[in-house]
């Protein structure tokens, strides 16, 4: 235990949620302090069970889930039996249970990853065709390369790139775990609640990436609107310039008269010879 702290026990751990209950912050509370918690693993010893606060704990499910199960079920019916717990029956489950209980607990560990990537795919799958949409969330974790947020309405989590934060520089505390901003001293912490838009779904990585409402880029300008070039503009001034020496404006500027095609000019030319009768 730290110095001039007790030690923690489970009744803090209640106390804290049942404080939480109903507050915005419970869900981030409530996942912390799971994430706090020491994983479980199987053993043949008795250690009872410390988020419950019990001396005896044996874990078990029915239906049967897994293999553990099935094992609690065989010594639990052998128990029941008129034979009962022999001492050689003893005596070979505690070998048993020395050798399995380890080789449990890692096919466990691997169980859980399998599942945790399966929900994360369907999750990328979910929100595929979410790109660009606006959701509230809550900053679940903080790291030196950006923010991990939770959406609030669909538990999805997703990455805030600290590259895509261009509103201030931003450092990593690993003592108060957050980003704080070099210029703003704005701070990104844990339980914060955020506006995030999707900005990326990649269903092959099993990744979601946010960015901050505020820091959305703006839309495209529309390329149907064209712009003259530098070149043009400079003739038009040029143009405009020389109007304006002549005494005329650009808009009343007279045409220059057409010279008459050339089989016009003959029959005007022929006509001035010898006066018609």
């Amino acid at each position: 235990t730290l110095k001039g702290i007790r030690r923690v026990v489970p009744g803090d751990f209640q106390d804290l949620v049942k404080q939480a209950a109903g507050k915005p912050e419970a869900r981030m509370i409530n996942h912390m302090l799971l994430r706090s918690m020491k994983k479980a693993i199987y053993s043949p010893d008795n250690d009872g069970h410390f988020g419950l606060a019990s001396e005896h704990y044996l874990h078990f499910t029915s239906p049967i889930r897994r293999y553990p199960d099935l094992m609690v079920h065989r010594i639990l019916k052998q128990l029941a039996s008129k034979r009962g717990a022999t001492k050689t029956y003893r005596e070979r489950l505690e070998a048993e249970l020395q050798q399995e209980c380890p080789r449990l607990s890692e096919r466990e560990r691997a169980s859980e990853t399998a599942e945790r990537e399966s929900i994360s795919r369907m999750k990328c799958r979910f929100m595929a065709d979410k790109v660009g949409t606006v959701h509230w969330g809550f900053v679940t974790g903080v790291a030196s390369f950006g923010i991990f947020v939770e959406l609030e309405q669909y538990f999805v989590d997703g990455l805030v790139h600290v590259s895509s934060m261009r509103d201030d520089f931003y450092h990593y505390s690993e003592e108060l775990q957050a980003l704080i901003g070099e210029r703003s001293r704005r701070r990104h912490r844990i339980g914060d609640r955020v506006s995030v838009v999707v900005d990326r779904v990649d269903v092959e990585r099993r990744q979601v990436d946010f960015v901050f409402e505020a820091e959305e880029a703006a839309p495209p300008k529309d390329q149907s609107q064209k712009t003259s070039s530098p070149k043009n503009s400079q003739q038009k001034s040029s143009q405009q310039k020389n109007s304006q020496q002549k005494g005329q404006t650009p808009s009343t500027a007279s045409p220059k008269k057409k010279d008459p095609p050339k089989d016009e000019k003959s029959r005007r030319r022929r006509g001035r010879g010898k006066p018609r009768k």
